[in-house]
């Protein structure tokens, strides 16, 4: 009961803060995970499964999987006006604390680098995979 509680709080809370034309949402969008969450995903989608469940349930939110192309249709279809920013993000605050400030333009010469070299590698395999296809008479 407390984290379904605790969930159908968050869900109306991001509701709120998330508003077109003077009205509350009816879609919010839960980015679930980050950086090495899903080492353990089979434990991790249980628990969401469990979560989903006694959420709808409850009744009070309807909790689903959905996709980005999903989420973004629904909020087309609440024919809402938004704002268009035409500004940085950065710095991105994370939490009180901790922002995201040099995320995408720190080292963006090494970055490029490594993109091109990621390219020829893949050039390389490529071929490598031909010439042993071709070796084999496949």
């Amino acid at each position: 009961k407390w984290y379904v509680d605790k969930f159908v709080a968050a869900a109306q809370r991001y509701a709120s803060m998330t508003r077109g034309d003077g009205a509350t949402a009816k879609n919010v969008m839960f980015l679930m995970g980050s950086d090495f969450q899903y080492e353990n995903a089979d434990g991790w989608y249980k628990n969401l499964d469990k979560i989903i469940h006694y959420v709808n349930k409850d009744g009070r939110v309807n909790a689903f999987y959905s996709t980005p192309i999903e989420y973004t249709d629904a909020k087309y279809k609440e024919n809402r006006t938004w704002d268009v920013k035409y500004d940085d993000f950065l710095p991105l605050a994370n939490d009180e604390y901790s922002y995201w400030s040099g995320f995408f333009t720190s080292r963006p010469t090494l970055k490029r680098y490594e993109r091109v070299q990621a390219g020829y590698l893949q050039v390389l395999t490529d071929q490598i995979v031909m010439i042993r296809i071709q070796t084999l008479n496949l």
